[in-house]
């Protein structure tokens, strides 16, 4: 079980980092943007981690701190239902 939630975990962020790459170049393009409410459910599926990689990396939505804190709450989030469901599935 706990394999499955890795690769779901790894693949999750790795499509966040894309997505972040994506919408950094539409930005500089002046191009339709991706809905930040896609990255807060990327978030709180576990994509937090790709999504600050990204920001840093690209630099990218970092002084937005309302966006900042969207995906801090993703992250929490992804937290409670990981020890919900630790708790619950034991």
């Amino acid at each position: 079980m706990i394999e499955y939630y890795i690769l779901i975990f790894i693949t999750v962020n790795i499509i966040s980092f894309i997505m972040m790459a994506i919408d950094k170049k539409k930005a500089t393009k002046r191009l339709a943007r991706i809905s930040e409410n896609s990255f807060l459910v990327l978030s709180a599926l576990g994509g937090f981690v790709g999504i600050f990689i990204a920001g840093s990396l690209f630099r990218h939505k970092t002084i937005k701190r309302s966006f900042q804190l969207k995906i801090l709450f993703g992250l929490i989030f992804h937290i409670v239902i990981i020890y919900l469901g630790y708790k619950f599935i034991k």
